[in-house]
């Protein structure tokens, strides 16, 4: 599941990235997505373990909500 977590936030930088070229602008959800893929990219899976499966998924989900807000708000609204 982590891979799977790592890929799909690397995807998001990726599609951020090429929006940001195009509209010629940054913001906050780049440096969200940013953060949330490094610290799932080179972060270790013990620590994950040591503070709880269910509770590193829960902390996951409402990021990814902080970071949809983010990412409307640069680009939708």
């Amino acid at each position: 599941m982590p891979r799977s977590l790592v890929s799909c936030l690397g995807e998001i930088v990726d599609y951020l990235d090429r929006i940001s070229d195009a509209y010629g602008t940054r913001g906050e959800c780049h440096r969200l997505a940013g953060e949330m893929y490094a610290q799932l990219r080179y972060g270790k899976i013990d620590r994950i373990f040591q503070g709880g499966l269910h509770e590193f998924l829960t902390e996951f989900i409402d990021r990814n909500v902080v970071l949809g807000s983010e990412i409307r708000r640069q680009y939708l609204t």
